[in-house]
């Protein structure tokens, strides 16, 4: 798997940006929950140049809240 050059259009201040996809770096495709791996949360970098949590970071309880005990 290589990267290839794309042709792009020039950005300019207040042009709007959607990334259609960003492969395993996105939320969608996160470790979530496997292995009991927590959710983690996301930030978005505002125009202002601060930061603003988007997406909490998962805790314990949501984690074993979709856990069921098996009985044997």
């Amino acid at each position: 798997e290589e990267l290839l050059p794309r042709k792009l259009v020039d950005a300019k201040i207040g042009d709007i940006l959607a990334i259609g996809g960003a492969g395993a770096y996105c939320s969608a495709m996160s470790t979530k929950n496997y292995n009991s791996f927590p959710e983690c949360p996301e930030v978005m970098l505002r125009i202002d140049g601060s930061l603003s949590v988007i997406r909490k970071r998962q805790t314990l309880k949501q984690i074993l809240a979709n856990e069921t005990e098996i009985l044997f």
